[in-house]
């Protein structure tokens, strides 16, 4: 039997409104985007901006291991607030050069554009690692703030630890529509994750990215579930005891659903 959702609330509607079809809305995201996080590294601009229906970004690096402009690009593809809604919230990316990809997810949320780096390095030394910076709008030119925080002096080298990732997560919110849990635990020696939204998901491998400016922190991982209607993107890293996790939807069905994006907590 072909499927067509695997959580709750991407349950297909009978009559989703006029907003499904419409042109998507990209107000929420476009302009002008400045680092206010102290962290030494990462991104410390962003500019966003549509035209005739395509969202382009602009990055400015600051610090290793990527300092100064990354360019623009348009996005690989950009995520709604909701399943036939055409508010534009979310985007992902990618940019590269000789020496590292970095992979850039944004989100805005509270009037806050979240900018998630995560660093693959071409030599394969297996040292990947996330780097998160808070953006508030700024006009034109504006510069970004001053930092107070390095980077460790030695980037990690080697496998991460993931052992605090590992065991079941369940959603905090008792009405959330979303995935119900997760779970991580080793083996093959790698990060494998499980998810059960309507039914269970099964296992797939996880890519970790190690915190390189607290590096006693669990690591973050990425990993995707294809499911006949689509794919489901996880975004995930340990904050205050709370696994939050990104989820990403695509829909590869031609349903007229949104591909769109949730944020939720779980704890173990």
């Amino acid at each position: 039997m072909t499927t067509t959702f695997a959580r709750e609330i991407d349950r297909p509607l009978e009559h989703p409104g006029a907003a499904a079809g419409a042109p998507p809305d990209f107000a929420t995201l476009t302009g002008e985007w400045v680092s206010v996080s102290p962290v030494a590294a990462g991104v410390s601009r962003v500019g966003l901006r549509a035209r005739d229906g395509v969202l382009s970004v602009r990055a400015t690096g600051r610090g290793e291991p990527r300092d100064g402009e990354w360019g623009e690009r348009p996005v690989d593809r950009w995520y709604t607030d909701g399943l036939y809604s055409r508010r534009v919230m979310s985007f992902t990316t990618t940019f590269a050069d000789e020496r590292v990809v970095v992979d850039l997810l944004g989100y805005v949320s509270h009037g806050v554009l979240a900018a998630f780096a995560f660093h693959r390095f071409a030599d394969g030394s297996g040292r990947d690692f996330l780097l998160r910076n808070f953006c508030a709008p700024a006009a034109p030119g504006e510069p970004a703030p001053a930092t107070t925080r390095r980077l460790s002096e030695e980037l990690p080298a080697g496998p991460n630890s993931a052992d605090d990732l590992v065991g079941t997560w369940r959603c905090v919110d008792p009405h959330g529509r979303g995935i119900r849990e997760i779970s991580c635990a080793w083996a093959d020696g790698g990060l494998v994750v499980g998810a059960r939204g309507i039914e269970d998901w099964g296992r797939t491998r996880a890519a970790l990215y190690v915190d390189p400016t607290e590096l006693t922190f669990a690591p973050a991982f990425t990993t995707t579930f294809d499911h006949d209607f689509g794919r489901i993107h996880l975004y995930a890293r340990v904050n205050l005891g709370l696994l939050v996790v990104v989820q990403l939807v695509e829909f590869t069905d031609g349903s007229g659903r949104a591909d769109h994006f949730l944020r939720e907590c779980y704890r173990r």
